[in-house]
C-alpha cells in the first residue's frame, strides 16, 4: 500500500519544498554538473507512520526570504500537523516512464 500526502489546503496549487541548487564543474570530466536537493527536517506528529523525516514545506510568507538567502534556520521546521492529509493510493504511483495521471492521488479502498 502506498500513501498519498497532499497539502490540506490543496486546490491544484503548488506545494513549496525548500531545496538547494548548485552548478559546478566535475573534476573527472570537466562537464558542468547541476545538483539539486530537497531540504529535510524531523517529521511532525503526523508523518512518522511514513518516515521519521520530512521535506521542509515553505509557507508562502517564507518564499522571498528563502529564495533571497535571507531566511535563517527558523524556516527549517516540520510542517504543522494540519498542513497535510493522508490516504491510501494505488501502487501505480511507483511506475516510471508514463505521463502524469491526476488519478494517481485518488483514494483507493483498502
Amino acid at each position: 500500500m502506498r500513501w498519498g500526502l497532499i497539502p490540506s489546503w490543496w486546490n491544484g496549487g503548488v506545494l513549496s519544498i525548500a531545496g538547494l541548487s548548485d552548478r559546478w564543474h566535475s573534476t573527472d570530466t570537466g562537464e558542468i554538473v547541476l545538483s539539486r536537493t530537497m531540504t529535510i527536517t524531523d517529521a511532525n506528529a503526523f508523518t512518522p507512520a511514513i518516515h521519521n523525516q520530512m521535506p521542509v514545506l515553505l509557507d508562502r510568507s517564507d518564499f522571498e526570504a528563502w529564495l533571497s538567502g535571507a531566511a535563517g534556520p527558523e524556516v527549517l521546521r516540520p510542517a504543522v500537523e494540519d498542513r497535510l492529509r493522508m490516504w491510501p493510493v494505488s501502487r501505480r504511483v511507483n511506475r516510471t516512464g508514463g505521463a502524469d495521471d491526476p488519478a494517481l492521488i485518488e483514494e483507493i479502498a483498502t
